[in-house]
């Protein structure tokens, strides 16, 4: 039975079309950040849908001594539904990447611990914002919850600090990766 060629001509634009759109086709994880090497797994998980924010007040009102001045984040509660609506004290994390001074740099750099091999594990969806050329240090995360946060009792209420987990700083592009957990 031979098909006419007005059948099989859009039968091939539907297997190509499948093709291209398949997310697990060879080759579509490095432009969608999934399998990028530079970055340490993404580990957080949250049962409401995530979006990439631009926000300068999730860094410089959560860490004053942050000093932002471009930024990215996302962030979510890590659970929710019926049983934790109730739960007085809900966890929540934030990763993102900020463009930030020299000056919060070489603080920083007092608590470095040394080369980045790998990168905080940030949502793949913010690999975009961190430059292929950019060199990074790994800072302790204790150093930098001890002079990141406001001072006691002069924080924002709507951004309350999240002890920072993981952190790498470059001097020579400017920037900060991090990953927060805790329970604001």
């Amino acid at each position: 039975m031979k098909l006419p060629l007005k059948t099989i001509v859009p039968l091939l634009a539907v297997a190509a079309l499948a093709t291209a759109c398949n997310p697990f086709a060879q080759g579509n994880s490095r432009s969608n950040g999934l399998q990028d090497p530079r970055f340490a797994p993404f580990t957080y998980t949250s049962d409401r849908k995530t979006k990439v924010q631009t926000r300068l007040d999730s860094f410089n009102e959560r860490w004053p001594g942050m000093q932002a001045t471009n930024g990215n984040v996302v962030a979510a509660r890590t659970h929710s539904g019926i049983l934790h609506s109730l739960e007085q004290d809900p966890e929540y994390w934030l990763t993102g990447v900020a463009t930030v001074p020299t000056t919060t740099i070489d603080t920083l750099m007092e608590g470095a611990t040394g080369d980045a091999s790998v990168l905080p594990g940030i949502n793949p969806r913010l690999h975009k914002f961190v430059p292929e050329n950019c060199h990074f240090s790994t800072i302790n995360p204790d150093h930098a919850n001890a002079i990141l946060p406001p001072e006691k009792g002069k924080g924002n209420k709507d951004f309350r600090t999240l002890p920072i987990s993981a952190i790498a700083v470059s001097k020579d592009c400017q920037l900060l990766v991090l990953t927060a957990i805790g329970r604001p």
